[in-house]
């Protein structure tokens, strides 16, 4: 392969796992359209924080924009913790949340799969 192809922009990718994987740039903006398809209206959103970016701000706002009432769980650790799990079913079950959506990389997943447990 060579160096060019390498230095390209990473296309947009699409995964269908239960329920979505949204990845690329520009995904982020997909998010609030996708949750309504989906019937999320107050979900619990999962992150360590993506400490440095507005990236999760940016897509809690989107979320806003669309009509939904998005409530924040940022403090996913790396290999998460079985508190960050039950810290985060706490926080699910208090706001009466009905969805999850994960922003970040596989700890920030993992932590929202082990919460939807």
């Amino acid at each position: 392969m060579k160096v060019e192809e390498l230095l390209k922009p990473f296309p947009l990718k699409e995964f269908h796992p239960f329920p979505r994987a949204l990845m690329g740039p520009g995904a982020h903006e997909m998010i609030g359209p996708e949750a309504i398809k989906l019937g999320f209206t107050k979900p619990l959103v999962m992150t360590s924080g993506l400490r440095g970016t507005d990236i999760v701000h940016n897509i809690v706002e989107s979320l806003k924009y669309h009509g939904l009432e998005p409530v924040l769980y940022d403090q996913v650790e790396s290999n998460p913790k079985d508190y960050n799990v039950m810290d985060s079913v706490t926080l699910y079950q208090e706001n009466r949340c009905d969805s999850f959506i994960s922003i970040g990389g596989g700890s920030s997943h993992d932590a929202c799969k082990g919460a939807r447990v």
